[in-house]
């Protein structure tokens, strides 16, 4: 599990960029030291973080006090994976810290506290890693996403997967455009037995993370998520829902509204699980939720609403579940539909999805009864 979990975990670096419009202090006072200083950038920005840290640390000798640049060497430490090097350098900034720190980073937007919480999970130094979380809830005043990211990512390797699960969702709550928590959430859900979340986050996840480059995790998610429809609809047909446990939920209203849909256009795959018929099943499931009586709007939902008023939803599912279906023919279908998925990218894009949509999910009273539970 560590290493599966090492192995992505730089999406919540680049995934939850906190914005700082702290003032940065300057790095040196002379032409001389701004030199050594914009040197040791270039080097850290190449990837030559040894070379990097030998000028920092002539840097630093002669501005012990420097806020700036010892939180700099100690990012160039992570990136070089001296962990233990890393929490050195940064921990002691965790109490010297302004409200908004400096915002002068390496890494995609990470704070100090999440690079020590970060290196601490790399270690394996759990507890001492949700020590540096809750000390940085209260440094970070916005957007705390990456750490409740972090803290998912340490109950996972604590075997944890409900308090992981917990977090992610908090994260979510925090900073809906965090899109880290959405990618281990749905993770959890579909590996569970609560699948509708799963496929709910997996596809959120791949939107706002659309104008990222694809990657491994994403074309994997999307096998997943194929598999994970036909395992639905089994269990749709089967009535083999979750079941209730004295811990856990077997659903929410949201949920069981969405199911219930879901559940009666079961029809539409009777011929099997295709790029074709999860098309037509998905648009018959759109239609009908945007006619209940009593609609509840979802961020997904609606996004897809505007991708089929734009004539953009058959391409967006061949681009979810074309490849992953069968690769041959999903070339043959590019080929013949030229630039179509060029269009869709630009489009996608062009047009964010509005997450906002989620928060009223987050209401005290309308959390407990009505989001995401795990059932497994």
């Amino acid at each position: 599990m560590f290493y599966i979990i090492r192995c992505i975990f730089c999406i919540w670096f680049i995934s939850c960029a906190s914005v700082y419009t702290y003032a940065q202090p300057t790095a040196s006072h002379s032409p001389e030291m701004e030199q050594m200083h914009e040197n040791a950038m270039q080097y850290a920005k190449r990837g030559n973080y040894k070379d990097a840290i030998l000028i920092y640390k002539q840097i630093i000798s002669l501005q012990p006090n420097n806020i700036l640049l010892q939180k700099e060497v100690g990012e160039i430490y992570f990136l070089n994976k001296d962990y233990q090097e890393a929490v050195k350098k940064l921990k002691p900034l965790l109490n010297k810290l302004p409200q908004k720190e400096p915002s002068t980073t390496f890494i995609a937007g990470a704070s100090v506290p999440e690079i020590v919480a970060g290196s601490q999970l790399y270690l394996k130094k759990y507890n001492a890693s949700l020590k540096t979380i809750k000390q940085g809830m209260l440094i970070i005043p916005d957007s705390k996403g990456g750490l409740y990211t972090i803290k998912g990512m340490v109950y996972e390797n604590k075997h944890k997967k409900l308090k992981a699960l917990n977090a992610y969702l908090q994260g979510i709550k925090h900073d809906t455009n965090c899109y880290s928590n959405y990618y281990y959430a749905a993770k959890i859900y579909l590996h569970s037995r609560n699948l509708v979340p799963g496929l709910l986050l997996s596809e959120m996840y791949l939107i706002l993370d659309f104008n990222k480059e694809m990657n491994v995790q994403k074309t994997d998610l999307k096998k997943e998520m194929f598999a994970k429809y036909k395992e639905l609809y089994e269990n749709l047909l089967t009535n083999k829902e979750p079941t209730n446990s004295k811990k856990l939920s077997n659903g929410t209203s949201f949920e069981n509204k969405v199911t219930t849909i879901l559940k009666k256009l079961t029809p539409v795959l009777s011929d099997g699980i295709t790029t074709e018929n999860l098309t037509m099943y998905r648009t018959r499931f759109l239609i009908e939720w945007l006619d209940t009586a009593n609609y509840t709007p979802f961020p997904l939902f609606d996004y897809q609403r505007v991708l089929a008023a734009n004539g953009y939803f058959d391409i967006y599912n061949q681009m979810l579940f074309g490849e992953t279906e069968d690769t041959l023919q999903y070339k043959a279908w590019n080929q013949f539909h030229a630039g179509d998925m060029q269009k869709l990218d630009s489009f996608i894009t062009s047009n964010k999805m509005i997450t906002d949509v989620l928060i009223p999910f987050f209401n005290k009273r309308h959390y407990k009864k009505s989001f995401f539970k795990a059932t497994y």
